[in-house]
């Protein structure tokens, strides 16, 4: 059932009267996902279907085929997201009777695509009024898209003697002032009225494709349905007298089923026999969107979306073109289908030299210095591709090479959850078979708390979790991942609040963990995944981490403070997303990339100190991070003018920026051993917000070079402070970690601590 829409007066109400009426949720109507076009609701059933109602503007993608009862009726919405059919069916389980509207939507300005509906609808009325149906949606308005869309079935339209009105009806809209473009119709059209009624007056808009057209764009569309009435039918769409701006082109009908043979500037006649020819269809594309075959859909062309025909392979690529690994290493090659729901998936592998890197489904394991290929076809030999790998010696880094770390270690003592060895007896898993022949996991049904993810199924080994598999499992508090997992998606685990750690099988060579169950990649370069749910306060990554994955800390509230290493190079996007506690960020000199939303939402964040190898800083960012109020910019106007910064970063760029290279502080004005008074010139620690500095100015730091503990004089507690935060036994903030790092290297060492004691007894001063 479809849930009630709450004007604004009744949510605050309901706001204030939820501490005393507590209001169950049907899960069961709440599809997985967020919404977003990265992460879309995921629709599985006509519950979820339903709940597109609530949340027009969102993103959607169906799952599978669904069935529509006969007391179904359209959602009297106008969507305005994107929906995505993905190759799959909405049908009606019956012939059902209407008086008005689309099978689904009531109108559409967003974008419809991949989706097939099909159904039988009887439309009749014994009073005086507009009839309008069809398959899809009643109306396609100006930004409304419908692209790679089938309908398929029958409209049936009646009146009774005596009462008049007009007839509007299309297989796929009602009305159009849109796009519609590869799409195609098959859907009977009929509609009857008295013949000895002299006295009403009858008329029709009936078309294959779209009843009225309004203006908008009508392309490589065709209808092969049959008409039964004596007028107002359209095999493509009418054109309204006013619609002198609408486009048509490359549309065809066919003649010997519409009955209807004229050509126009809409729609291109051809026989039947035409139809199901190649060569009718010279402008379409037959590699990205069309197929066709004489077996399928009765020889006229099909989409290459539809995921109900077993489409002929016509190509075969890999996931990699080229790898390079060292001895000992391994890499996951995955087959790329053209279509990708070809019939033909069997593939067979095999490496060029077999002493270089052996392979086994997919599995490239590296055995020795040299360069070969792995060649993967199908099994009739019709298609194959290669990848070049290249394998060189493991090299040693020295312990050496990594300078001391600044980051203070967490106080949180290491998470007690230990590995589970023994899967539940009740725990559910659902699946799907992958063309390599093993098992990606999509969903958990079971109940239990403490989850072993199998290894097998059936026989079958157990090699992915799949996007948002576990999403909302709030239940869940550790998850074991077996030996045989080679590929976690990043969102797998979206919003499982409890789940404290993950643990990992040892004899399992993509995945590791440390000792807080934080998931890693193997060799801990990546950090995977940090448990929503972990008893941490603080963490400090581990040195080595070059990459923080996408959505790694997603929705981590009760962090409060996160210490990056020296290695990162890297945030991937959605990183740190809804991470509300933390307040400052100390990001570390090295890193390039900060990804897409990686701290959006990141609502108590005030300050953040930005390196100067950062080059690109991707769209939204810092969106929503409206208490940002200090940007610490280690470099000058020039080199920050180059940082490619996307859209929806306004917080980032109304902050004051203060530029921390060259120094900003004169020497001369440096505290003596002398207690001296602020000067007049130091700004206070808050900073303000909200009004850019003028082009070419320099706001004045918050800091002062030495001045720990900010009471505006450099003695020996400052030296002290420092030598602690140096040895890992003091946490400080972005402002006192600058004006702790005396001698400018953007790292904190016992060496600092000696500068800042002989600055303190005026044996020295800062350069």
């Amino acid at each position: 059932m479809r849930k009630r829409k709450i004007s604004a007066l009744l949510t605050a109400l309901a706001v204030l009267l939820s501490s005393l009426v507590l209001v169950p949720v049907q899960a069961a109507q709440l599809p997985a996902g967020d919404g977003t076009q990265s992460s879309p609701y995921r629709i599985t059933t006509i519950d979820e279907l339903s709940f597109v109602a609530d949340f027009p503007e969102a993103y959607y993608r169906l799952e599978n085929d669904l069935t529509l009862p006969s007391t179904w009726r359209a959602l009297d919405i106008r969507f305005s997201g994107l929906f995505d059919g993905n190759g799959y069916r909405i049908s009606l389980a019956s012939p059902v009777s209407a008086s008005r509207g689309g099978l689904l939507f009531y109108g559409n300005s967003g974008t419809i695509r991949n989706l097939i509906v099909s159904g039988q609808i009887t439309v009749r009325n014994s009073r005086p009024s507009q009839l309008e149906s069809s398959l899809l949606c009643d109306y396609n308005g100006e930004t409304g898209v419908i692209e790679n869309c089938v309908a398929e079935g029958s409209l049936t339209f009646s009146r009774t003697k005596g009462v008049s009105g007009a007839f509007y009806a299309g297989g796929l809209v009602t009305t159009n002032s849109g796009t519609i473009r590869n799409c195609y119709s098959r859907v009977d059209i009929a509609y009857s009225y008295p013949t000895s009624d002299t006295t009403q007056s009858y008329s029709a808009y009936v078309g294959g494709i779209a009843g009225y057209t309004r203006g908008g764009e009508i392309s490589n569309c065709y209808y092969a349905g049959s008409f039964d009435g004596r007028r107002g039918l359209y095999p493509i769409t009418y054109r309204s007298s006013s619609a002198t701006d609408a486009v048509f082109s490359g549309n065809f009908h066919d003649k010997d089923l519409t009955g209807y043979d004229s050509i126009n500037t809409i729609t291109t006649p051809k026989s039947s026999l035409a139809m199901t020819m190649r060569q009718t269809y010279a402008d379409w594309d037959f590699v990205s969107d069309w197929r066709m075959a004489e077996s399928v859909n009765d020889g006229y062309p099909f989409l290459a979306m539809e995921r109900r025909y077993a489409a002929e392979l016509i190509g075969l690529s890999l996931s990699e073109s080229a790898l390079s690994l060292s001895v000992g290493e391994t890499a996951v090659l995955t087959p790329v289908f053209d279509p990708p729901h070809a019939s033909q998936q069997s593939v067979l592998w095999r490496s060029e030299d077999p002493s270089v890197v052996s392979v086994q489904n997919g599995v490239v394991t590296a055995l020795s210095a040299g360069a070969t290929a792995v060649v993967v076809q199908t099994e009739n030999g019709a298609f194959s591709a290669s990848c070049a790998v290249t394998v060189t010696e493991p090299t040693t880094v020295p312990p050496t090479t990594v300078p001391p770390t600044t980051e203070p270690p967490t106080t949180v003592p290491p998470t007690t959850a230990p590995p589970v060895t023994e899967p539940s007896a009740d725990a559910a898993f659902t699946f799907r078979l992958e063309d390599d022949g093993t098992l990606a996991i999509t969903g958990y049904t079971g109940s239990d708390t403490a989850v072993v993810i199998p290894d097998r199924i059936g026989g079958v080994p157990v090699t992915e979790i799949d996007s948002q598999a576990f999403a909302n499992q709030q239940n869940i508090t550790s998850v074991l991942i077996p030996a045989s997992v080679t590929d976690i998606e990043s969102d797998a685990f979206l919003f499982c609040s409890s789940l404290a750690a993950f643990s990992v099988d040892p004899a399992n060579r993509f995945y590791s963990t440390d000792e807080n169950g934080v998931l890693f990649n193997q060799n801990k370069t990546e950090l995977v995944l940090m448990p929503a749910g972990a008893a941490l306060t603080s963490y400090a990554i581990p040195s080595g981490v070059t990459e923080i994955d996408s959505h790694a800390f997603f929705f981590c509230a009760g962090l409060t403070s996160v210490a990056f290493p020296q290695t990162l190079r890297e945030i991937g996007d959605y990183a740190f997303y809804g991470c509300s506690g933390i307040g400052e960020a100390f990001l570390p000199d090295g890193l390039r990339e900060v990804g897409e939303f990686a701290f959006g939402s990141c609502s108590a964040l005030q300050e953040i100190s930005l390196p100067v190898s950062l080059q690109q800083v991707d769209d939204g960012a810092f969106m929503g991070c409206d208490a940002l109020a200090t940007v610490y910019y280690a470099g000058t106007d020039p080199q920050w003018n180059a940082v490619t910064i996307g859209i929806d970063n306004d917080c980032l760029l109304r902050a004051n920026r203060v530029n921390r290279n060259p120094p900003v502080t004169d020497p001369t004005t440096q505290p003596t051993t002398e207690p001296t008074t602020a000067p007049t010139t130091q700004p206070t620690t808050q900073p303000t917000t909200g009004v850019p500095e003028p082009s070419g100015t320099q706001p004045q730091p918050a800091y002062a070079i030495g001045d720990v503990n900010g009471d505006s004089d450099v003695t020996t507690a400052d030296a002290r402070l420092t030598l602690r935060a140096a040895v890992g036994l003091e946490k400080l903030s972005i402002t006192q970690s600058l004006a702790a790092d005396a001698d400018r290297d953007d790292h904190i060492r016992s060496s600092d601590a000696r500068l800042i004691l002989r600055v303190a007894v005026g044996l020295d001063r800062f350069a």
